[in-house]
């Protein structure tokens, strides 16, 4: 406790004592029984005070005595009621006909335990009896009165202590449901001050969790050192975010969070919110991984034949939108199987990688390359006329040309042929495939490694 939070403890405890003061004073000097109503109001008001003030304030000065204070509170506030008793049976008013006593027994049942409860019960039922013999006189109708006090109040308590147990035992297994989810979950309340936070959401605020706890989240943000740290508590009256995938990076690490957030809303009397941030990094590696195995070659990581008809397919559907030349090119590698043949698959996969590899150095970002199979290769180029598709094409087999693949104790040389087809309109996925496949014919039929362009019709 800082020397400011203990200032303020002092000088409540010191409004207390002059309340205690007032009150006493009042009760003495002014409230005979002939002030009967003003008298029980005053029992009343200091009952509400001992609750509302007294006890928080004495819990938060005597840390190391919570159970003593809540004791002491009850006792005084037992001893309000019998006053309270006692104010009555000397009035012949007859008026506030209740025990007041009913309050401190089930505070104090609700802080300790139902065997308190009615043992304070009992106290007091047995005062009030007292209490009626030394005003009136005893009875036999007094005892089966005070005897259905306790019976009746002890059924009150018991029910109320049995409702507290259970709620304690669901906010038991919520708290331990909550502190072991892999999720980070948080909370606040209508007025913004944190009351939820379980560890793995500490953890990722780099901070303690009892620290995280009562502060408001303006506050919390403050203290924060990292953008997505605050991204996370802004979260918390973001409405946009339910349901919602988002990304955060963090410790040079990339996370992907499945968002919920929920309202509380309870006739004004609760509220607040919470978010339950969900870890999908793993899934979304996974669903990425499947992705590339569906999309992808898996030997020289181009796009595979399938997913290449898919890419052709919009870019034929963009150059008819806006009337761009649309250019294909078809490649081969030469003598392939005279590789494969002499020198093994091994050599013959590096082959195809090294090619692979050329084709992404050659072409633009928009460009789409794809393996087809075998040794045949396929590049789309959007937005590229004739004379360009020729210079890519030229530039390809130049940086071909340059490749070795080593082959044991030999290099072996690799060469490309190239068939191109280019189309301003008429845009037709098969035909254009057919096209190029015949301009590649006619490049491997003229010498190999070179490249052959066939012109729109």
């Amino acid at each position: 406790m800082n020397i400011k939070s203990g200032m303020r403890l002092m000088m409540q405890n010191v409004v207390i004592l002059a309340v205690f003061a007032v009150y006493i004073f009042l009760k003495l000097k002014f409230f005979p029984t002939d002030f009967y109503v003003l008298g029980q109001a005053l029992n009343v008001i200091m009952m509400i005070f001992l609750y509302l003030v007294v006890q928080p304030v004495w819990l938060g000065t005597f840390q190391a005595q919570k159970r003593m204070m809540i004791y002491v509170v009850a006792a005084l506030a037992s001893i309000l009621s019998i006053l309270w008793d006692i104010e009555g049976y000397q009035s012949d008013s007859g008026l506030f006909v209740i025990d007041l006593y009913l309050i401190p027994v089930m505070i104090l049942t609700i802080y300790t335990n139902l065997r308190t409860g009615l043992g304070l019960t009992l106290v007091l039922a047995l005062s009030d009896l007292l209490i009626k013999t030394f005003s009136m006189s005893f009875s036999l109708y007094a005892l089966l009165e005070t005897l259905m006090v306790f019976a009746t109040y002890g059924l009150v308590i018991f029910l109320v202590s049995k409702t507290v147990k259970a709620r304690e035992q669901l906010n038991s297994k919520h708290n331990i449901l909550v502190q072991n989810s892999n999720a980070l979950i948080m909370g606040a309340t209508s007025e913004g001050k944190i009351d939820l936070c379980n560890d793995q959401m500490a953890s990722f605020l780099q901070m303690e969790r009892s620290k995280v706890l009562g502060q408001f989240f303006w506050e919390l943000q403050k203290q924060l050192d990292h953008s997505e740290q605050r991204r996370v508590i802004e979260l918390l009256h973001d409405a946009d975010c339910h349901n919602s995938e988002i990304t955060l990076s963090m410790h040079d690490q990339t996370y992907s969070f499945f968002c919920e957030r929920y309202e509380v809303n309870d006739d004004g009397l609760v509220g607040g919110s919470s978010i339950v941030l969900r870890n999908i990094t793993e899934q979304k590696e996974m669903e990425k991984r499947l992705h590339q195995l569906a999309t992808t070659d898996e030997l020289t990581g181009l796009n595979n034949r399938r997913h290449f008809e898919q890419l052709f397919l919009t870019e034929i559907d963009r150059s008819k939108r806006y009337e761009h030349p649309l250019s294909l090119l078809m490649l081969d590698i030469d003598h392939f199987k005279q590789i494969n043949d002499t020198y093994g698959h091994i050599v013959g996969d590096e082959a195809l990688k090294e090619v692979a590899h050329t084709l992404n150095r050659s072409l633009r970002a928009t460009d789409i390359s794809a393996r087809l199979g075998g040794e045949e290769f396929c590049v789309l180029l959007p937005e590229t006329n004739e004379l360009e598709a020729r210079q890519v094409a030229e530039r390809i087999l130049e940086e071909i040309r340059k490749l070795e693949v080593a082959a044991d104790s030999e290099t072996v040389k690799l060469t490309i042929s190239i068939g191109g087809i280019t189309r301003t309109s008429d845009f037709h996925y098969l035909e254009m495939l057919q096209s190029a496949d015949q301009a590649l014919y006619q490049a491997k039929h003229n010498g190999r490694d070179q490249y052959v362009a066939e012109s729109a019709p």
